[in-house]
């Protein structure tokens, strides 16, 4: 009842980006506010999940976007997701599309997102998964990543693979510019085999995290495209 009748419509008059930072303040700075909605879930096998090697929990999770600089999954992870999904990170930090690059369409309870890749850096992120992924034991951290050259992405996993259990390849941002080189086949082949090539090609422990997967995200139009 607070929420809906006191906070959302507060947040609701703020333009949405302005909304999210005030959250993430929120969560970065005053976690206590948000302890009611920490999760303390059974031990449940029958909604266990393994992918890849990597234990799930449950199979609801928080994805790409929300924690773009790894400032607030190890807090909101604790609200019960079986996963969270830091970044979208790239190499340098980037400071994104021009404001405004949000929009609410209410009447269909959406967000129109077109941010492009805002982040602090492949660095700041790494550090900060370093200091607080402890915090999640049994939450798998994943950390998403893109860029506009293959050296760049290689150097992204090359950085966050010893840090999380599994990696994401963004390639769905239809507005950053540049990305849409990887929408061709062959470049989006040549890619791969270079990622491949980089990652460890082991499963065990790192800092207490059990790793790897990795996985490629792109529209299903972009899929159909180049594979």
């Amino acid at each position: 009842m607070i929420y809906k009748n006191i906070i959302r419509p507060l947040l609701f008059n703020l333009n949405p980006e302005t909304a999210h930072k005030l959250y993430e303040l929120f969560v970065e700075y005053l976690p206590f506010v948000f302890l009611p909605l920490r999760n303390r879930p059974a031990k449940n096998p029958a909604i266990k999940k393994k992918v890849s090697g990597i234990n799930v929990p449950n199979r609801v999770g928080l994805a790409a976007g929300f924690d773009k600089d790894g400032k607030i999954f190890h807090s909101v992870g604790s609200f019960g997701f079986g996963y969270v999904i830091v970044g979208t990170v790239t190499l340098d930090a980037k400071e994104g599309n021009p404001k405004p690059r949000f929009r609410r369409l209410s009447q269909y309870q959406a967000l129109v997102n077109s941010m492009g890749f805002p982040n602090d850096g492949v660095d700041k992120v790494v550090q900060r998964i370093r200091s607080h992924s402890s915090k999640l034991p049994d939450t798998a951290v994943v950390v998403s990543i893109s860029g506009v050259t293959v050296n760049d992405i290689c150097e992204c996993l090359k950085l966050v693979e010893p840090v999380c259990d599994a990696v994401e390849l963004n390639l769905s941002s239809p507005n950053t510019t540049g990305i849409k080189v990887f929408h061709q086949k062959d470049n989006f082949y040549k890619l791969l085999e270079e990622l491949n090539s980089k990652m460890s090609h082991k499963v065990g422990s790192h800092s207490g995290r059990i790793k790897y997967s990795t996985r490629a995200y792109m529209a299903k139009s972009l899929l159909d495209a180049v594979v």
